[in-house]
């Protein structure tokens, strides 16, 4: 990538606070207004004018800071690395190659399809962790009533709400947890790394970056490990199917669209397409 390689410094997790799928849709409506209105000619400042989700929310918080920041004069790739925690690594790199490049209208498209595609995935893994949620928070109504049954009315209630206190203060917690384990489901987690690696190569991303966006994109200890052994020269120098041989969650199907991919030089109907499979459940 062309000048400051920063965004590539690590990855950065996937945020799973109670309203993480609001915010992954809010973060694609607000690349698709911008790229509209970055195509219609306006500047930054007009195309961030307009509030994105709630006002007190991340996206719309970002939203502000961004057109406060092109106001002033500072470039998308300064405001982005100056507030790291932000932004996702994969999302920083992709407005700082579009900014460099004057391909911005990619770049917005690309990270418009990310998060929409973040949110649907965490909204489905939500719905899978509602069900223990709903099953504990009734235990813990149910549980105590043969309290009840003996008449020890007193006992019952102190029973209940020290239960409720409980479920109440790990409920949060407990939905991460949940959540989180359900998008490292290994098949998911294919589905971001390819797609990750197909948007990094198709955006013309050096391999050795590529290779850490899509690890990043994955959000998988496992394979962030797996890469982490390695270094950026040793990735430049071999095929992609090298670099994940071995890797955990990375089964020889995936490796033989690598191959494909590097042999032909079509990554989006190779991994790109194999991203698509796996999102599908596709294993």
């Amino acid at each position: 990538m062309p000048g400051n390689s920063s965004p590539a410094r690590g990855p950065m997790r996937i945020r799973l606070r109670l309203d993480a799928a609001r915010d992954a849709r809010d973060r694609g409506l607000l690349y698709r207004t911008w790229a509209a209105a970055h195509r219609a000619g306006l500047s930054h400042a007009m195309a961030l004018a307009h509030p994105i989700g709630p006002p007190s929310a991340p996206t719309d918080a970002v939203r502000m800071y961004l057109a406060e920041g092109t106001v002033r004069g500072s470039s998308i790739a300064r405001l982005t690395d100056e507030r790291t925690a932000s932004f996702e690594t994969l999302e920083r790199a992709l407005l700082l190659l579009g900014e460099e490049t004057g391909t911005l209208d990619q770049s917005f498209g690309w990270l418009a399809q990310h998060f929409d595609r973040r949110h649907r995935e965490i909204t489905r893994a939500s719905a899978k962790a509602i069900y223990p949620l709903v099953v504990s928070l009734v235990a813990a109504v149910l549980l105590p009533i043969p309290m009840l049954v003996r008449g020890e009315l007193r006992a019952y209630a102190i029973t209940a709400a020290l239960a409720l206190a409980g479920w109440f203060a790990m409920a949060a917690g407990l939905y991460a947890a949940l959540v989180q384990r359900a998008m490292r489901k290994p098949e998911l987690v294919r589905a971001r790394l390819a797609r990750g690696l197909c948007t990094a190569i198709e955006a013309g991303v050096p391999l050795d970056q590529a290779v850490h966006l899509g690890v990043a994109a994955a959000d998988s200890p496992d394979v962030t490990a797996h890469v982490a052994t390695m270094t950026r020269e040793r990735i430049r120098s071999q095929p992609l199917a090298r670099t994940f041989a071995g890797c955990p969650h990375v089964p020889s199907a995936f490796l033989a669209a690598l191959n494909i991919a590097e042999e032909t030089g079509d990554h989006r109907t190779t991994i790109g397409r194999l991203a698509e499979l796996y999102e599908d459940g596709f294993s």
